[in-house]
């Protein structure tokens, strides 16, 4: 009877350390529970074997010198870009004497209106930071704002600055990786938004003026094809989120990731719809500043122009 209990309690002590293990590690314990029933060494010594070691992953594929050429190759571009513009000596008086006969007033009207637009920017994103939980000063979130604006016009294409602000935001909230992904992904996904609704106006307010030129009937057909297919894509982004379709997606599909994300977007903004709208509104703002900005400068060199145009 006593045998019996030790060995009871010898199986009670063995499944509470069994459940505090990972799973290559109970299966080591219990071969070495096993041995111990029916093994012993020359010694008299109950033999256990060795722990097995866990699987080793294979090693990722080194994704930050592709980032880092990629990133020297934009900065190539955009030098021989600069390059190719201001080398002549020619250009660059033509230009100095363009810049020296405009209207300074409408040149610091559109200063004014381009700072509206970061303005805009930079409230709206400090708005859905709070969403997520994310809690910056003002100051923290204009320098990064900015830095990303100066990347934006330094590499060539509309993501380079994004990707500068995440890593650099990321620095600002360890631990909050997915959150501050949310945000710059929600932060453009709201000014696509803005920018749709803007487009559809003035193309169903100027659509005579527009179809009058008959050389720019094919281009507005294609803009109004890109418009429809973006909508088409955040349309079914949408359904696809907003019903759970989104798990029956298979993994292998290109894009599930980023619909994952969208799915925690829609949840998590949807909820918190004030400062959604609020942002919203301000990004009508900033395309409008924005379009402000560009009237100001072509005034200053004196073009006329109707403001809707």
């Amino acid at each position: 009877m006593a045998r019996i209990k030790r060995r009871d309690a010898e199986a009670q002590r063995t499944q509470r350390v069994g459940r505090q293990l990972p799973h290559h590690s109970l299966r080591s314990l219990r071969l070495c529970v096993s041995a111990l029933k029916n093994k012993t060494s020359s010694a008299g010594i109950p033999y256990c074997p060795a722990p097995a070691s866990p699987p080793t992953s294979r090693a990722n594929p080194p994704t930050r010198l592709k980032k880092t050429a990629f990133t020297a190759l934009q900065v190539l571009v955009t030098v021989g870009i600069l390059y190719a513009v201001f080398h002549d000596r020619a250009k660059r008086a033509e230009m100095a004497h363009a810049l020296g006969k405009a209207d300074r007033w409408w040149l610091l009207a559109g200063f004014g209106a381009y700072g509206v637009v970061e303005i805009c920017a930079g409230v709206r994103w400090q708005l859905l930071l709070r969403v997520q939980g994310i809690a910056l000063s003002w100051a923290r979130v204009f320098m990064l704002l900015l830095i990303g604006v100066f990347f934006n016009f330094i590499i060539p294409g509309g993501t380079g600055g994004d990707v500068v602000k995440i890593f650099y935001l990321l620095k600002e909230t360890p631990g909050k990786r997915t959150q501050a992904l949310l945000a710059v992904l929600v932060d453009r996904l709201i000014g696509l938004f803005a920018l749709i609704a803007m487009a559809g106006v003035l193309i169903a307010a100027q659509w005579h003026w527009l179809v009058s030129a008959p050389d720019a009937v094919k281009y507005i057909w294609t803009a109004l094809a890109i418009l429809g297919g973006s909508l088409a894509a955040l349309g079914v982004s949408f359904l696809l989120t907003g019903f759970g379709l989104i798990h029956k997606i298979p993994n292998r599909l290109p894009g599930r990731d980023k619909l994952a994300e969208l799915a925690l977007a829609y949840n998590l903004y949807g909820r918190a719809w004030k400062p959604s709208v609020s942002a919203f509104f301000l990004s009508v703002g900033a395309h409008v500043a924005y379009f402000a900005m560009y009237y100001c400068a072509a005034a200053s060199f004196k073009a006329a122009l109707d403001p809707l145009d």
